[in-house]
């Protein structure tokens, strides 16, 4: 995980929801992102809708005051890490 210790604290918070759900969710995981690893446009485009899907899917484990970080409509555009 990353987080800036210089970003606000409400940003560090919200940068470790999104890395923990994208852990806990296999979002993560070398078979699904090893395809990503040379194509940094992809990538990008993967993390946010996955990150949107991760944060769903682990949305009972995460703090209400983070509900808001979940965009539904971006989240129901897959329905697992591969896809």
């Amino acid at each position: 995980m990353f987080v800036d210790p210089s970003a606000p604290a409400r940003a560090r918070l919200e940068s470790v929801a999104v890395q923990a759900s994208l852990i806990a969710a296999g979002s993560l995981d070398p078979d699904v992102v090893g395809a990503l690893v040379r194509h940094r446009r992809l990538a990008e485009r993967y993390l946010a809708v996955e990150g949107h899907r991760a944060l769903l899917a682990n949305h009972a484990l995460l703090p209400n005051s983070l509900g808001a970080l979940t965009d539904r409509s971006i989240a129901e555009r897959s329905d697992s890490a591969a896809s």
